[in-house]
């Protein structure tokens, strides 16, 4: 909590207190810093706050990044009804081509995220943009959603991914790692395989507690992906790093122990994993040598 405090104090979060700004936040306690948000290009300068939307880039540690495309994310707040077209806009100005939803819409009877796509086969127009929502499939543990995104005035036809993970309780955390670490799993594969795509928007409700978890453990995943089991791991510091470009990352300490657990399973099923493959080239080798 103290330290969460010292990142708050730390850092400016003046467009966020902005009166203008006011409304566009869910919670008035949850707001950007000026460092690192978002800022909406192309929008009409003669409208004050038209430039705002509450959300931070994260990046990772330039010694984490290694070879190859940087990966990076935003971390925003659920939806509110007067927000929906700034996010769209966000979506495409930054080329987004997968989102991840991390909340239900609904939780214990409060709304925690504005629906802001159309029902399947639907179009939507929000802003400048027409919405569609082309196909949905669903698993135990998340909904995938595919639209088609495109602006007006222009050719270009975008498309999205939305995956929606849905395994998360109203109270506490997943009771399996495992769950979440197949989720991530699959949306770096969608996020690969997309040629130059931006960010991945991560969102929950207020936009730092479920989404700081997925955030961190997925940095953590790519870290050992690219520097093997004897990389330095320090969980801690890197909470403390996303902390310091969105206030609040990673909220409860339930949700600090999943990181934990979460990483802990990754490594588990790792080196399960490498033992297994050294089994069966040795088996592999002792057959050919016995030929």
């Amino acid at each position: 909590y103290l330290q969460q405090q010292e990142c708050k104090h730390l850092y400016s979060r003046k467009e966020g207190q902005k009166p203008e700004n006011r409304s566009k936040n869910r919670y008035k306690n949850i707001l950007p810093f000026d460092h690192t948000r978002v800022i909406l290009k192309e929008v009409d300068a003669n409208v004050p706050g038209s430039d705002y939307v509450n959300a931070n880039y994260i990046m990772p540690d330039e010694d984490q990044v290694g070879d190859g495309p940087k990966k990076y994310y935003i971390a925003t707040q659920g939806c509110l009804h007067n927000t929906v077209a700034d996010f769209w806009w966000m979506v495409w100005q930054e080329n987004t081509r997968v989102i991840v939803m991390t909340t239900k819409e609904i939780e214990r009877g409060k709304n925690k995220c504005a629906r802001y796509w159309p029902d399947l086969n639907q179009t939507k127009e929000v802003g400048k943009f027409v919405l569609k929502n082309l196909s949905e499939s669903s698993t135990t543990d998340y909904i995938l959603r595919e639209f088609s995104l495109t602006k007006e005035g222009c050719t270009e036809t975008r498309t999205i991914y939305h995956y929606h993970f849905t395994a998360w309780p109203d109270h506490g955390v997943p009771s399996d790692p495992g769950c979440v670490l197949n989720f991530l799993h699959d949306v770096n594969h969608r996020q690969e395989s997309v040629t130059q795509a931006g960010p991945i928007i991560v969102h929950c409700s207020a936009g730092i507690g479920r989404t700081g978890t997925f955030i961190v453990i997925d940095m953590i995943v790519d870290l050992i992906k690219k520097q093997g089991l004897d990389c330095e791991i320090d969980i801690q510091r890197t909470i403390q790093m996303v902390r310091s470009q969105r206030s609040g990352m990673v909220q409860t300490e339930a949700q600090y122990k999943f990181v934990y657990l979460a990483v802990q399973h990754y490594i588990d099923t790792l080196q399960q994993r490498i033992q297994a493959e050294q089994v069966v080239f040795l088996c592999i080798f002792l057959f050919y040598s016995l030929i």
